[in-house]
């Protein structure tokens, strides 16, 4: 079980994803797709307790080229509106130090499909928000000292 840690700013906790298309996955994540650097795009997510379902920018699909799967409803702020949505595993980037001191990506996807909406976040500088349908699968501590820890199971790449 990793553990994903960072820094919070008391108002906002940030992390870094990538988000893999779920025809990618039989058994495990294709390796030569993997090894495609525009695939592996590393995007900015806001974690969000207040939100039921992961969503995405529309400008995050068009970089990942993923496309909708359809529409659904989505219930927010103004109302409920039609959204084209995206079926995609998210995977947490965490940068482990070497014994030589260099730092070298992991990958720990979560295991689960998820049906994301798109969304439009207007000028905030995130791609995607995170919502309970993934933090519900693990442990979100949000501490005062101005740090975070998200603990989940995982298919490590």
């Amino acid at each position: 079980m990793p553990d994903i840690v960072g820094s919070h700013n008391c108002s906002q906790v940030f992390v870094s994803v990538v988000l893999l298309p779920v025809e990618r996955f039989e058994d495990r994540l294709d390796p030569q797709w993997l090894s495609k650097p525009a695939n592996m795009q590393v995007l900015r997510a806001l974690i969000d307790t207040g939100a039921q379902g992961t969503c995405i920018t529309p400008s995050a699909a068009d970089k990942l080229g993923l496309e909708p799967v359809g529409t659904f409803r989505v219930h927010g702020v103004g109302g409920a509106k039609l959204h084209r949505y995206y079926l995609f595993k998210v995977g947490f980037v965490d940068l482990q130090t070497t014994e030589l001191g260099y730092r070298s990506p992991k990958f720990h996807v979560f295991d689960k499909e998820i049906q994301g909406a798109e969304f439009d976040c207007g000028d905030a500088e995130f791609d995607v928000l995170l919502g309970m349908d993934i933090l519900s699968g693990g442990t979100l501590t949000i501490a005062n000292s101005g740090h975070f820890k998200f603990s989940f199971d995982v298919s490590d790449q």
